[in-house]
């Protein structure tokens, strides 16, 4: 959904020709597939507090992580995390939080090359800004021109 968004602001030659827009949409669009799948996998991942934010989520599950693991270390009592009831094995939800870790890495890294493909187009439209104002100063001074150029012909051409 956001990526169509992000795909519909830009022209039609940018959208291919820029390979690290591309990229980031491919980023964004294997962030959404790994929500929606961490969702259908863990129901209790959509109903977590926050705003929609996957690292909120994931950080929150590992509080709960932790605090389950010091409980059951301290009262010998069953872990009840809803990462350990659809998941017997402990090692399986190391490697969930592995692989989540591994997901809000790359999400960090497509955030910096978002920002940094942000940070030129403000330099590109700065810059636009400024060849913009260069063209009228220069189109003004050829109006100029062509009006002296004008007036200097006419009286000539009534005196012949």
């Amino acid at each position: 959904m956001k990526n169509e968004n992000l795909a519909s602001l830009l022209p039609i030659d940018e959208q291919h020709s820029d390979p690290s827009l591309q990229g980031l949409e491919k980023g964004l669009l294997q962030l959404d597939v790994a929500n929606e799948h961490l969702g259908t996998i863990f129901p209790s991942f959509k109903e977590l507090p926050g705003s929609g934010n996957a690292l909120e989520r994931v950080l929150a599950l590992e509080l709960e992580l932790a605090e389950s693991l010091q409980a059951k270390k301290k009262t010998e009592v069953l872990f009840q995390s809803s990462f350990l009831r659809q998941h017997s094995n402990e090692e399986a939800v190391f490697q969930s939080f592995r692989d989540i870790n591994e997901l809000i890495k790359d999400m960090l890294d497509l955030k910096g090359k978002y920002a940094a493909v942000e940070t030129e187009l403000k330099e590109m439209q700065g810059r636009y800004s400024q060849l913009s104002l260069q063209f009228a100063e220069v189109e003004g001074e050829r109006q100029k021109l062509i009006m002296t150029l004008k007036n200097i012909r006419s009286p000539k051409k009534v005196q012949s």
